[in-house]
């Protein structure tokens, strides 16, 4: 019973780990995500962002939210 108890705290541990880990990739996803979009809008960056690197961004999106909309609808 023993181990039952301790494999299930380290079962726990890894589950605690793994969620904060989560939260630490979404935040960091978010952050990217914040200044792409502001490099999208010229009202925010100005021009300075060349019209290629926008193209870049814009597809980056574009292909993103497309991968999103394939796995809902293999549901």
């Amino acid at each position: 019973m023993n181990d039952n108890k301790s494999e299930t705290e380290v079962m726990r541990e890894h589950i605690v780990w793994l969620g904060s880990e989560l939260m630490k990739t979404q935040a960091q996803l978010i952050a990217r995500n914040n200044i792409l979009q502001d490099m999208l809008n010229p009202d925010v960056m100005g021009w300075s962002i060349p019209h290629e690197v926008r193209a870049t961004i814009y597809n980056l999106f574009s292909q993103e939210r497309e991968e999103e909309q394939n796995q809902y609808n293999r549901k």
